[in-house]
């Protein structure tokens, strides 16, 4: 073999040889982040709601009644008081107690069964002290009859009634009023302790 190919030879050989011995770098690619499901936000807890209350449009009945006391300011007061008083209501609820003149009468004379026409308004306040109402709750006689009574429950500009878990307090079923004045059943439904039943 000749001298300078066998250099050439002995160039490329050495040359593989010392190529091999350095390992090519190996770039290991980071791993990816595993995608993690968010967790869903918990469910909101429902709100509890006491008592479901709600102003709504008055029946025609009821409008016409609501008309025909739209001056009860000027009307006596009923059970002689003029300031206003602890109610037996739940709560801390104070009325004043107005009545047209058949209302008045009515006490005066206390004629049970109480006389068709007879119209008795309370203005409902939140606490002693308050100065302007919360609502107006209202009775009304349609006939001589023991209990033949209209009542309804407004708000204080006499535009709407309430209506109280679906059903509106208005007419002549057995609504929330009666529970209470029933205890006064003899009485005709009217609370007035001043009256002595026959």
């Amino acid at each position: 073999m000749r001298p300078i190919k066998s250099a050439v030879v002995l160039m490329v050989v050495l040359g593989l040889l010392i190529g091999c011995d350095d390992e090519p770098e190996v770039t290991e690619e980071p791993d990816e982040p595993e995608e993690v499901e968010p967790e869903p936000d918990p469910e909101p807890e429902p709100e509890e709601v006491e008592d479901e209350m709600v102003w709504i449009d008055p029946s025609q009945d009821s409008a016409d009644l609501l008309e025909d006391i739209e001056n009860y300011g000027e009307w006596d007061h009923h059970a002689g008081v003029d300031t206003h008083f602890e109610s037996g209501h739940p709560g801390d609820v104070w009325v004043i107690a107005y009545a047209n003149e058949a209302g008045i009468e009515t006490v005066e004379q206390e004629q049970i069964p109480v006389p068709e026409g007879a119209i008795f308004v309370k203005e409902e306040y939140d606490g002693d002290g308050v100065e302007d109402p919360s609502a107006v709750t209202v009775m009304a006689k349609l006939s001589d009859e023991m209990g033949d009574w209209y009542w309804l429950k407004s708000d204080p500009e006499l535009e709407q009634v309430l209506e109280m878990e679906g059903m509106a307090l208005e007419g002549t079923e057995d609504l929330g009023c009666i529970g209470c004045h029933a205890q006064d059943a003899d009485r005709d439904y009217l609370m007035a302790p001043q009256f002595e039943v026959p």
